[in-house]
């Protein structure tokens, strides 16, 4: 639970100033990482005040004015140790030493989260007893950054996984229809001469949508995403690609409930303009519909839109915490279940995507969905 929970420690001279507007002690541990950073007002309380008049040898005479302290609020988690326990077991016994990852389980029903996981973790308890110089070099050095929640602070590629946006705005733009078939030579080369391949490099052949999400056909996803300069096939193109990848919830924090949380990346050619100040091409728009090029995700965004999936298209805050409860056991107050968004499909198009979904996983032919080996 380190990643999650997170440790206090010394106010750092950089944030002097903002806690002692905020009325912290700068004799006080705060928030460092994790929740006591982040809800650290919540956990913290309030310092109590006495106003006293005193002698001279020091003894107090009378008290002029006295607010009394309040305890700060103890937090209940939607995730339970034992069952994050055994996620970090599992993750251990495959990972091993030199194996990194990132496990999330959540209630796609109300977004609550019941197991998240950056492997490998670290023990909080090393900074609130004091780390060592060694201790916190080993961890400083890792190359696979234990210190960092990846879940919610790396950026990758997603992949294939991230071709069901592609599929979804070309249904709902009306690009083309489910049965459309588009021809997969294992490549498709642009006249310019560039070559996009396919995973399968033999070609999947005559391939619908059904079987482009089960088996994964990279080809497919070019077609309907940038076009095809030899058919009547336009393309949803980069423009309405990035905006429904923005309506999937990509490019923008999830709101979870831990610091940090990284927005990710949706290219378009404004944003290859400003960063990089070169023209977007059609193979950039090739590479964003099979999740590759410039597209950067979150583990924690991609099981948002997963969840969104199956649940019948919404989109929820990942909920972290239970509920708030009073130093004397009183519940203070329940997050509420929040809807940040709504996939933009109709119920026949989701559900389309759906039954391809199945197949992958379930079907004679399908393909397991990849992510990026970084």
């Amino acid at each position: 639970m380190g990643q999650i929970v997170g440790f206090t420690g010394p106010i750092s001279a950089e944030q002097t100033e903002a806690y002692i507007e905020r009325g912290v002690g700068l004799d006080e541990q705060v928030g460092l990482s994790g929740i006591e950073k982040h809800l650290q007002d919540l956990l913290r309380g309030k310092d109590g005040r006495r106003l006293i008049e005193v002698g001279a040898l020091g003894e107090e005479r009378q008290e002029f004015a006295y607010t009394p302290p309040e305890s700060g609020t103890n937090l209940f988690l939607t995730m339970e140790v034992e069952f994050q326990s055994g996620i970090h077991e599992i993750m251990d016994r495959y990972l091993g030493s030199l194996g990194a990852g990132v496990a999330i389980v959540s209630n796609i029903n109300n977004g609550d989260v019941l197991g998240l996981l950056s492997y490998p973790a670290f023990n909080n308890q090393l900074f609130a007893g004091g780390i060592t110089a060694k201790e916190f070099s080993l961890l400083a050095n890792d190359p696979r950054r234990p210190l960092i929640n990846h879940a919610i602070a790396g950026l990758y590629p997603p992949g294939s996984t991230y071709k069901l946006i592609a599929a979804a705005g070309a249904l709902e733009e009306g690009v083309l229809e489910p049965g459309h078939i588009v021809d997969c030579p294992g490549h498709l080369i642009l006249p310019s001469g560039w070559i996009f391949y396919d995973w399968l490099l033999t070609g999947h052949g005559k391939v619908d949508l059904h079987r482009a999400i089960s088996e994964s056909c990279n080809v497919y996803f070019y077609n309907v995403s940038g076009g095809n300069p030899y058919t009547d096939l336009s393309g949803l193109g980069e423009r309405r690609l990035a905006e429904y990848s923005r309506q999937f919830g990509f490019g923008q924090a999830t709101g979870i409930d831990l610091p940090n949380e990284l927005h990710g990346i949706v290219p378009d050619s404004d944003w290859k303009t400003h960063n990089l100040n070169e023209h977007w091409v059609t193979g950039d728009t090739y590479q964003a519909a099979i999740g590759q090029g410039f597209v950067q995700a979150t583990p924690l965004q991609l099981l948002n839109m997963y969840a969104a999936i199956g649940n019948g298209g919404t989109i929820y805050r990942p909920r972290l915490i239970d509920r708030i409860e009073s130093d004397r056991g009183q519940v203070v107050k329940i997050p509420p279940i929040e809807e940040i968004g709504r996939l933009p499909l109709s119920t026949s198009n989701l559900e389309i995507i759906q039954n391809g979904l199945l197949e992958a996983v379930q079907g004679g032919n399908g393909c397991l969905l990849y992510t990026s080996d970084a």
